[in-house]
C-alpha cells in the first residue's frame, strides 16, 4: 500500500493522504474500509495526532454507539450487534442488516484497536481518569479474545516480532522462517498479542505507562519514524517516566529501559555506548522481571545490533 510505502521512509502527511484517498474510494463503491481506517488510526498515532488517532480506534472498536454525559462521566452504549439486534426496523415494518454498523463489529483487528485505545487513553487523559478507562477497555479487549493469562514469554514466537515484511497488514512482520508465522494469519497474531497483555493488565488491575510505545516498538513503527518524530516520542517517554508514581516496578522499568535504548541507538548513532550502557542496565534487570518477560530477548537482540552499527 502507498500509505504504508509513505510512512516507512517518513513522508507521513503523504501517507495520511494516500488512505484518505483509499477510504473515499472505498465508500465510493461500497467496499468495508476498516483496515483503510485501521491504517490511518496508527499514521496518526506516529504521527502524534493522538486525539485523531483516538477518534478512529473508539469507531473501531465500540462502532457507532452513543455516549450520554452526566455530572459523573460518560457511559458508552455498545456490544455485539450480531443476531437480532444487527437488524433494524425499517419504515414499512421488515427488518433488515445495517452493513455500516457490521463492519466495525466484525473487524478482525477489533481486540487490537481495543490496546491502542487503552494506550491514547493513557496519553490524553491524567490521573485515575485515564487509568480507569484504559483499564475499562482492556477489560473489554479481554472479553473478546477470550484469553487466559498465559506466559508472554510465547508472545515473541506467536506474532513474530521484529520481523521486516511490508506485506499485508503492517507491523509484527513475518519474524524471519518461523513456521508459525506461515500457520496463523496476521491478524489473529495482533489480536493473541492483545489478548495475553489485556489479560495481564486486568489481573493487575494496571495499566503501564508505556503501552503505546509497546505497540510502537513491537510493530517497528520507531525504526520507520523520520528523525524529528523519534525524538518528539524520545521526549515524550522521558515525560512519562519522570510522571510515573515511585518506586516503580521492575517490569515496568525494564520497559522502559529497553524503549529509552532503542530511540537512543537512533538519536546517538555518533556514539552507540549510549545506547549500550542503557541496553545493558535492562538486561542486569533480567532476574526482577516476572509479566514483561518478552522484554530481555529483544534487550539482547538490540544491544548486538547496536554492537554493528
Amino acid at each position: 500500500m502507498a500509505c504504508q510505502q509513505a510512512r516507512k521512509i517518513g513522508q507521513i502527511k503523504e501517507a495520511i493522504n494516500h488512505i484518505t484517498n483509499g477510504i473515499s474510494s472505498c465508500e465510493m463503491i461500497g467496499i468495508t474500509s476498516t483496515n483503510y481506517r485501521f491504517e490511518k488510526g496508527m499514521t496518526y498515532l506516529i504521527n502524534f495526532d493522538f486525539i485523531a488517532a483516538k477518534d478512529i480506534f473508539e469507531l473501531l472498536f465500540y462502532g457507532n454507539t452513543i455516549v450520554f454525559t452526566g455530572k459523573n462521566g460518560s457511559i458508552r452504549l455498545h456490544g455485539s450487534i450480531h443476531g437480532s439486534s444487527s437488524r433494524l426496523l425499517s419504515r414499512d415494518g421488515s427488518t433488515k442488516k445495517d452493513n455500516s454498523l457490521l463492519q466495525f463489529f466484525e473487524f478482525e483487528l477489533r481486540p487490537f484497536c481495543g490496546l491502542c485505545l487503552a494506550g491514547c487513553y493513557l496519553i490524553l487523559k491524567s490521573g485515575q481518569m485515564a487509568m480507569k478507562e484504559a483499564l475499562d477497555v482492556l477489560k473489554q479487549t479481554k472479553a473478546m479474545t477470550n484469553q487466559s493469562n498465559e506466559n508472554s514469554s510465547s508472545v515473541a514466537n506467536s506474532i513474530g516480532l521484529l520481523g521486516t515484511s511490508a506485506s499485508g497488514l503492517v507491523g509484527f512482520g513475518v519474524g524471519g522462517n518461523n513456521s508459525s508465522d506461515k500457520k496463523e494469519p496476521k491478524a489473529n497474531r495482533y489480536n493473541k498479542f492483545a489478548g495475553r497483555h489485556s489479560a495481564k493488565v486486568v489481573e493487575k488491575k494496571s495499566v503501564t505507562p508505556f503501552l503505546i510505545f509497546i505497540i510502537l516498538y513491537l510493530r517497528r513503527d520507531i525504526f520507520y519514524m523520520p528523525l524529528e518524530l523519534k525524538k518528539r516520542w524520545a521526549n515524550l517517554l522521558e515525560s512519562t517516566w519522570e510522571n510515573k508514581d515511585k518506586p516503580i516496578d521492575p517490569d515496568t522499568n525494564a520497559v522502559y529501559l529497553l524503549i529509552r535504548g532503542v530511540f537512543e541507538k537512533f538519536l546517538n548513532k555518533d556514539d552507540p555506548t549510549i545506547a549500550q550502557k542503557t541496553l545493558c542496565e535492562c538486561l542486569m534487570m533480567e532476574t526482577g522481571v516476572v509479566s514483561e518477560t518478552w522484554v530481555i530477548p529483544h534487550c539482547r537482540y538490540e544491544v548486538k545490533f547496536s554492537m554493528n552499527l
